[in-house]
């Protein structure tokens, strides 16, 4: 994409996709081909950069002058909120009808086969490459066998961005049959780097012992194979699952001929194969010279939940010289689900000199424990607003405490913060929902009503809106309102990206019929591609959307180009 984007294609694009700078013209997929432009690695990885104000469900990220890159806690709630936003309510499309005593017959719905022509239409048909990319991903995600022929067909596409597309789908369909193909794309000499990436990241999906030896294969130091896709093949590995990887990732991990993100990744994926036997190679280097090493450490022994790991991880929060290490051990230990710590933790927040990001986090991992004692520090910290640098991490762990004795408080933040202090009111209307307490929905009824009627409030006020009213038990109210607007032919293309934004989230059965029908009629390009987009989140049987196994849980810190382009096709 240029940078002369429009105003409305941006409320679109930074809904979807976050961390990305499309200035520099990243595509969804990536690769060669079409008008797709390949971003040069800097030598020097950046730091992750807060997203944009318009990114999905994330608010205006507080920026604290002169402190450097974004903190933890913010990052690794954006990268696993969905895990703590129960918001989703995946559609079943199949009915179970008993047959007998050991008996039942699967009776697909002939509404199926109808939701999938339309999508593979648009794969086909639609002039806009990343429309026809996002229709491949929905129905990689769909995971409905008629869509597959689709698939396959989608690999002839003339936009190497459909192509990639096409390719991690079928890997997430878990297609064995289709093996071949995403082998011979991944050890294409005519594939670039992040097309090799992509191959890679589609055969972790496809449990078979084929895929594993492909991808150990192209993990041999002599195969000349590019960054981004050994990273990728690594990661891959450990989201198989398999035991017998450990020692060839515990290797990579222990070579200092690799690269630092080669050993990092290898550190990952023995973390997401949640086997105990990968911690004593992990434990090993817990002292390594290198702090994304160790991070990535510390995120592995979280992964793996051992209660062997407590000290281990309690030792590198209040110890290790590294504040990045002493963050990710701060969520693992949380992960652990130990309590016995919370009191050490707790301490830490009384902390004077502690770093505010590792307090954060802290913060975080208290919430995600249910530590009711730390409410009470964490109601004074917003109720005083004393320190705003930990104010919005305090909202989110009242919320994941679900403490209903902040919700007068909170409330509070919404009617008078506003404009003040807008990362406060975002996260509160994010907690609110967390919290699920019903005195708070005349506030965010107001709130949302106002937001119809003033096309000035910002896109992220509108979609925590959406989701904090439909976790609170108002979801046919609120579908109510976008589909009306589905359906408005005079709508302006900004009230249908609220409106298509709003359905991907808590849309339903009908919700898919309404954004089929308005795809069909639809001229803007771009709302055509986020259209497709929406399918794809509502039709994905899972509640969490596969692409976290890549994204979630990872050291932020390592600037990979792969990582940018998987972020363009996150849910949020």
């Amino acid at each position: 994409m240029k940078t002369r984007i429009v105003s409305v294609l941006i409320l679109c694009v930074t809904a979807i996709y976050f961390l990305t700078d499309y200035s520099n013209a990243n595509c969804p997929s990536g690769g060669s081909g079409g008008n797709t432009i390949t971003p040069i690695t800097p030598q020097v990885p950046p730091a992750p950069t807060r997203p944009p104000a318009n990114t999905g469900l994330e608010p205006l990220v507080f920026n604290p002058p002169n402190t450097g890159p974004l903190g933890a806690w913010e990052m690794w709630w954006i990268r696993n909120r969905l895990k703590h936003l129960p918001f989703k309510e995946p559609l079943v499309w199949r009915e179970e009808v008993n047959a007998g005593e050991n008996e039942t017959i699967a009776q697909k719905m002939n509404q199926t086969k109808e939701i999938i022509d339309a999508i593979a239409n648009a794969m086909k048909s639609d002039k806009f490459p990343l429309a026809r990319g996002m229709a491949a991903w929905a129905l990689g995600k769909f995971k409905d066998k008629y869509g597959l022929q689709y698939l396959k067909e989608a690999l002839n596409d003339p936009d190497y961005n459909v192509k990639n597309m096409a390719y991690l789908s079928l890997g997430v369909f878990g297609d064995v049959s289709s093996f071949d193909t995403i082998k011979q794309f991944l050890f294409s000499s005519e594939s670039t780097d992040i097309t090799k990436a992509y191959a890679a990241l589609a055969l972790g999906y496809i449990k078979d012992p084929k895929s594993t030896e492909a991808l150990k294969e192209i993990l041999n130091p002599n195969s000349k194979t590019p960054q981004n896709a050994m990273c990728s093949a690594i990661l891959a590995l450990g989201n198989l699952q398999e035991k017998e990887s450990i020692p060839l990732l515990s290797g990579i991990l222990n070579d200092q001929k690799r690269t630092m993100q080669e050993r990092a990744y290898a550190a990952l994926a023995l973390g997401r194969i949640k086997a105990p036997e990968s911690l004593p190679e992990l434990k090993k280097s817990m002292q390594d010279k290198t702090g994304d090493i160790r991070s990535s450490v510390a995120i592995a022994l979280g992964l793996i939940k051992s209660p062997d790991s407590k000290n281990d991880l309690l030792n590198m929060l209040q110890n290790d010289k590294d504040s990045r290490v002493r963050q990710f051990a701060a969520v693992s230990l949380a992960q652990l689900g130990d309590k016995s710590v919370c009191d050490a933790l707790r301490k830490m927040l009384t902390d004077k000199k502690l770093d505010y990001n590792v307090k954060g986090v802290v913060i975080i991992a208290l919430g995600i424990m249910g530590d009711e004692k730390s409410a009470d520090l964490l109601r004074e910290t917003v109720s005083s607003k004393k320190d705003p640098f930990l104010r919005p991490a305090s909202i989110i762990g009242l919320g994941l405490l679900k403490d209903k004795k902040a919700v007068p408080v909170l409330i509070n933040t919404l009617k008078t913060e506003q404009m003040s202090d807008p990362v406060a009111f975002l996260y509160t209307v994010q907690a609110l929902g967390m919290i699920g307490d019903e005195q708070a929905v005349p506030t965010l009824e107001t709130l949302y009503k106002k937001a119809q009627e003033d096309l000035n409030i910002a896109v992220p006020v509108y979609n925590n809106l959406t989701v904090a009213l439909a976790m609170l038990g108002k979801r046919k109210e609120v579908l109510e309102i976008l589909h009306k607007h589905l359906k408005d032919k005079k709508a302006t293309s900004q009230i249908l990206l609220r409106a298509i934004h709003g359905t991907a989230y808590v849309g339903t059965k009908e919700s898919v019929t309404n954004l089929i029908n308005c795809y069909k009629d639809e001229k803007n390009q771009d709302v055509r591609m986020y259209i497709m987009f929406a399918l794809g989140f509502i039709l994905d049987p899972q509640k969490i959307n596969p692409l976290y196994d890549i994204t979630a849980d990872n050291n932020y810190f390592i600037w990979l180009n792969i990582m940018d382009h998987i972020s363009l096709n996150k849910p949020d």
